[in-house]
């Protein structure tokens, strides 16, 4: 199964119909890029994208695919948004009143 990085990687090719704007969109090397595109590929056992054509474009297999694949992604976004709304990490400003005279001892340690 492919994990949810490379599907943003096919969802970015898709965006951009470029494999080399896709690669600088997501800061990774445009080989990094294609071979993980081709992974995506041989595990699915399908072909997602006409290479041949100008911009890249979907094939009929990869257009019943990519709402999928959004759909996977869009998904784990929102389990990373929920899971960081349920921390107990304290969220929000930290605000600091003290005197003057206790500054220089006190704010070295923040």
């Amino acid at each position: 199964m492919p994990s949810v990085t490379q599907l943003a990687y096919v969802l970015a090719v898709h965006k951009n119909g470029h494999f080399g704007r896709a690669a600088a969109e997501l800061g990774v090397s445009q080989p990094t890029l294609s071979s993980q595109v081709q992974k995506v590929e041989a595990e699915l056992g399908v072909t997602l994208f006409d290479r041949l054509s100008k911009p890249i474009a979907l094939t009929d297999q990869g257009r019943r695919l990519i709402d999928l694949a959004r759909a996977v992604v869009n998904a784990h976004d929102e389990l990373i948004d929920a899971a960081g709304a349920t921390s107990t990490e304290p969220a929000g400003p930290f605000s600091l009143g003290i005197i003057t005279t206790l500054a220089p001892y006190v704010l070295p340690w923040f």
